[in-house]
């Protein structure tokens, strides 16, 4: 018999009180800073060192952001933990060609999620009926539509730019709706991945070029100079190999999906399997 393990949420609408809101603000804004913090740490050791700061080593550190920053002292470490394993999880590129260069992920939603939160709340005050509430809710629809706007815009951009410059695109056939379902979910969605394949591929046969869709399995692990395959976790950004090659993660991948595709694509849109 096949065991399934079933979990049950339960979902719960908060009515805090005027201090426990700014409490919340408050830890929101520290997290908030804790993140931006480590992600600088990252980016820096990684320009200056090639080096990568593992989650794990960033957590080790907590200890002294809160000698330093008695503030932090008030948020219970846990918190603190997912903050920093948050970075594991962001989609931080957009898009890695082979050529080594890397388009970053914009986060539309992410940079407008404050000030979106702080119109739904102002929303859920309002008398149901009211001009008010009818004023709070297209304000909200109002940022929604910008944040949809902005991705699109910044999606034909990108494809204009790849379709003038490549003959032949090669990527992942991802499964956007698939990924959406996992810890990946807001990143995924805020990336809007199948909005921009539809535009690249649209703007790319009226203009002659051919897109090639290569299945993801496995790109990610193996070295685009000897081949060989060596499992990675999501933290691990920087592609090692023992044959010395050293790139980053999301550009070695792109070096394998365009060997995949220029190698087994038979025509137009093929799709190509990674070795297993």
């Amino acid at each position: 018999m096949e065991n399934t393990t079933h979990k049950k949420a339960f979902v719960y609408r908060l009515y805090p009180t005027r201090a426990q809101e700014e409490a919340l603000v408050r830890i929101l804004d520290l997290t908030r800073e804790l993140y931006n913090a480590a992600l600088q740490e990252r980016r820096d050791a990684w320009r200056k060192a090639g080096k990568s700061v593992t989650v794990y080593e960033q957590m080790r550190l907590l200890g002294e952001v809160k000698a330093v920053r008695p503030e932090y002292q008030g948020v219970y470490a846990q918190v603190l933990q997912e903050t920093l394993k948050r970075l594991d999880l962001g989609l931080t590129h957009f898009v890695a060609t082979s050529e080594g260069e890397i388009v970053e992920a914009p986060r539309h939603f992410q940079k407008a999620e404050e000030k979106l939160a702080k119109a739904q709340r102002e929303l859920s005050r309002k008398k149901k009926g009211s001009n008010r509430r009818k004023k709070a809710r297209l304000k909200v629809a109002k940022l929604h539509r910008k944040i949809a706007n902005q991705r699109k815009d910044f999606h034909h951009k990108v494809a204009r730019k790849l379709v003038n410059r490549y003959g032949t695109i090669v990527h992942e056939d991802l499964n956007a709706l698939g990924l959406a379902r996992t810890r990946l979910s807001k990143g995924v969605l805020d990336a809007g991945w199948a909005q921009f394949i539809a535009i690249l591929s649209a703007k790319a046969a009226s203009a002659g070029r051919r897109v090639v869709a290569v299945k993801p399995h496995y790109t990610s692990q193996i070295c685009p100079e000897c081949g060989s395959v060596r499992r990675k976790e999501l933290s691990e950004r920087v592609h090692a190999c023992e044959c010395g090659c050293v790139l980053d993660r999301d550009v070695a991948a792109a070096k394998v999906i365009l060997a995949l595709g220029l190698d087994g694509a038979l025509g137009d849109g093929q799709r190509v399997a990674a070795p297993a």
